[in-house]
């Protein structure tokens, strides 16, 4: 377990007056490369929403971590996957 205090990204987003488009930038690097990793280890996470992305900090340049991964699954490479699962 990792103790982070910065709250959720819709939080965030909510707070915020505006979200530019540089700093989304940085927020999608940091999804998308979390992603990356999972994806390169072959496991889905399968509910991938802003709400199960948090900030390590309250810091403006805090690091995202991906939570909940209680859908997640090991997948097959090249093998679709039909099941719907997810957050509505």
């Amino acid at each position: 377990m990792e103790l982070c205090t910065g709250g959720d990204l819709f939080e965030r987003i909510s707070k915020k007056k505006s979200f530019g488009e540089d700093l989304a930038a940085i927020t999608m690097k940091q999804v998308f490369s979390a992603l990356f990793y999972c994806h390169s280890h072959n496991i889905m996470h399968r509910d991938m929403k802003p709400e199960n992305i948090i900030y390590a900090s309250q810091d403006e340049n805090s690091l995202l971590k991906v939570i909940d991964f209680g859908t997640s699954r090991i997948f097959a490479p090249n093998k679709k996957v039909r099941q719907k699962i997810g957050t509505v």
